[in-house]
């Protein structure tokens, strides 16, 4: 009876995915049934399968701390208390000779401590434990896959980096870091980057270094982006073995190697991408510590735990909170029979390596540890209405759909809220087509309740009620931090199904091998399928989202094809887009500057009519009263239009450059 569930199951499922994508506005409706019954519909399928226990968790001994491995997290501590007190300002703190100092010192301060603590909480690596670690990887023949999928996650993120998308979006705080870090060898690495920008140089660092080393580029901005993406899937690989079975593991890996979402977060030079990996080692590590009672893993991953005070803010807000509260349910759920010595280990780890951030702050003065969501809160009439209203049903119902409803709504299939300026402007984070898959496997994690599963729904949930607190509570850039999640959610709600259907209603063998090849096929053709997508459709539409006015960063690129001597002027419709630009050409290190004013503010009668140096203007295309002044000035001289050779940018979005050549005097 039980294999006859699958099929209301998946249209259920499916119900909420076609009612969406008919009535977007009435989806939460359709949700508050459908959710919910999916879920309940998925617990009585896998009550009648096999239950599966994640793999490799053998009980490790216990290592107490040496004296060595205490000196050294007093070595981190140190570095880290240095470090904070080149942070504030003149004549504050307790060490004033650290004032001043080079930020090459700083960084080397943070990379030491950070090891010191890393090392003596874990207790460090011998060549035992390489040895016995590559013998694993050699046993586990699903690494192999994993390398194919490294190798196809990095194609996909590195292929036309820079063309893809000729265009700085948020990308200008960290060029400007990485030219502060140029020029200003006292630039304090723990304080925020900028005003908007609130959060430490380290990320900027590792742009610094590298662009230093292959040249600044718009690509080379974006490469350490592509690498900590393509470096998530095997960590996504390990929570999905770990948590569940190494198929599921696979299935995730597999996943997010094509999830476009993630994609394109690894090719933009923003820090958000950092948080999916090091939110994927902390449960990972954290989970299997648990099951093997291994003080190494445990220290880990409190490692990275601490690490995501140094990046993106929703990462440091986010994490620590899920970490807390799935403990707590973790606990209450198994009755208080938890490894606490281990827990102890990894949330001193977790402060331990948080410490360099907080101490940094206490120094400089910060009264609030989350700037960002300080300057994007929800304005204080809102709660106030919310919470003084006699009309409490209503304001209730204001606060779902004003502030829950968007936030769910994206994660399900509501396209970006800017408009397409941070994602796509036509699909959600999860696909119609995997929406249902995505529904059965919260059902599934929800049945593994006193496993790991729970986490993943809580990843979610903090995730939407998070955003709700902030004004634009759509924008993809904020939900970064649940990516892992909804790909393995994904997973479970794919490996479900495959398993009902194998285990209840296929008996022969020959009929399950037909299955596999056609779930590989389907699987195969759904990688290809999001790829010409991300890059056929998605790019060319993101390409006009994202420019909000004539693209004046293309002229200034089309800049450097002049004469270096060429006098360049920008005839926009105003100048706030300046300082981009000038942020631009200051990190690409441009010979030629460019000159951008508003159109009615510009003076030509200051123009020479025979110029002893070329000009070149860019105008707006329709601009006729400008390109007639120009021509009634120069005549034959002014050459034009020209065209952008960026074959991505839109036309329409691009500046019409006119040329004028020097004047050549006749001798007597």
């Amino acid at each position: 009876m039980t294999r006859w569930l699958l099929i209301p199951l998946v249209l259920i499922s499916g119900l909420a995915s076609y009612d969406y994508h008919n009535n977007p506005t009435g989806w939460y409706d359709i949700a508050l049934f459908a959710v919910p019954l999916a879920v309940i519909l998925t617990i009585l399928v896998l009550r009648h399968l096999p239950t599966e226990t994640s793999s490799d968790d053998r009980t490790i001994t216990w290592r107490p701390f040496t004296r060595w491995q205490i000196g050294l997290v007093m070595v981190g501590i140190a570095c880290f208390v240095l470090l904070s007190q080149a942070q504030g300002r003149a004549n504050v703190g307790f060490l004033p000779f650290m004032q001043g100092a080079h930020h090459a010192h700083q960084f080397a301060l943070f990379i030491v401590g950070a090891v010191a603590i890393t090392w003596g909480m874990s207790g460090g690596v011998s060549l035992v434990d390489l040895r016995t670690f590559i013998g694993t990887v050699r046993q586990d023949s699903a690494w192999r896959w994993i390398v194919l999928f490294m190798v196809v996650g990095l194609l996909v993120r590195v292929v036309w980096l820079e063309t893809s998308v000729h265009y700085y979006t948020d990308e200008t705080n960290f060029a400007s870091a990485v030219t502060r870090l140029r020029d200003e060898p006292r630039t304090q690495i723990m304080n925020n980057i900028g005003p908007v920008a609130n959060f430490t140089w380290v990320y900027s660092y590792a742009q610094f270094y590298y662009t230093e080393l292959f040249g600044a580029t718009l690509a080379n901005l974006r490469a350490v982006s592509v690498l900590i993406g393509v470096l998530t899937i095997p960590a996504v690989y390990l929570l999905g073995k770990w948590g569940f079975s190494r198929r599921i593991g696979l299935l995730s890996a597999f996943l997010l190697t094509i999830y476009m979402p993630h994609i394109h977060y690894s090719r933009l030079a923003l820090n958000n991408i950092v948080d999916p990996l090091l939110g994927v080692l902390t449960v990972a590590l954290l989970w299997h510590g648990l099951q093997t009672k291994s003080r190494r893993m445990l220290a880990l991953g409190g490692v990275c735990l601490g690490l995501t005070g140094y990046f993106y803010e929703g990462g440091r807000l986010l994490y620590p909170a899920l970490i807390v509260g799935w403990l707590v349910l973790y606990t209450l759920l198994n009755n208080g029979k938890v490894f606490k010595r281990g827990i102890a280990v990894f949330a001193l780890s977790a402060l331990l390596m948080t410490s360099g951030f907080y101490l940094s702050l206490s120094v400089w003065g910060f009264s609030n540890i989350a700037p960002r969501l300080l300057q994007q809160r929800v304005q204080e009439d809102f709660w106030a209405e919310f919470f003084t209203s006699q009309d409490a049903l209503g304001q209730l119902s204001h606060y779902f759909d004003d502030r829950l409803n968007p936030p769910f709504l994206h994660i399900v299939g509501q396209p970006d809220g800017s408009n397409g300026f941070y994602y796509s402007r036509e699909v959600g984070l999860v696909l119609a087509h995997l929406l249902p898959f995505f529904l059965i496997g919260i059902g599934r994690a929800i049945y593994h309740w006193r496993g790991l599963g729970w986490i993943f729904p809580l990843w979610i949930v903090l995730t939407i009620l998070g955003n709700s607190l902030i004004e634009r509570n759509d924008w993809t850039a904020r939900f970064v931090v649940v990516f892992p999640a909804l790909v393995l959610l994904t997973a479970l709600g794919i490996e479900t199904v495959y398993q009902v259907i194998v285990r209840q209603w296929l008996s022969s063998e020959r009929l399950r091998h037909l299955l596999r090849i056609g779930t590989l096929t389907l699987l195969v053709m759904m990688a290809g399928a999001n790829i010409i997508y991300y890059f056929g459709v998605m790019m060319p539409d993101y390409n006009i989202a994202v420019r909000l006015e004539i693209d004046d960063q293309d002229a200034s690129y089309r800049a450097q094809m002049l004469s270096p001597d060429t006098d360049v002027y920008v005839l926009a419709v105003d100048n706030r887009y300046h300082q981009d630009v000038a942020i631009i050409q200051a990190y690409e290190r441009h010979q030629i500057p460019v000159t951008i004013t508003a159109v009615d503010d510009f003076d030509f009668s200051a123009l020479d009519t025979r110029p002893d140096t070329p000009l070149a203007f860019f105008i707006l295309s329709d601009d006729v009263e400008t390109l007639s002044r120009l021509r009634d000035m120069y005549g034959d001289r002014l050459q034009g239009a020209f065209w952008s050779p960026y074959a991505t940018v839109p036309r329409h979005l691009q500046f019409a450059l006119y040329t004028v050549a020097i004047t050549t005097e006749m001798q007597p």
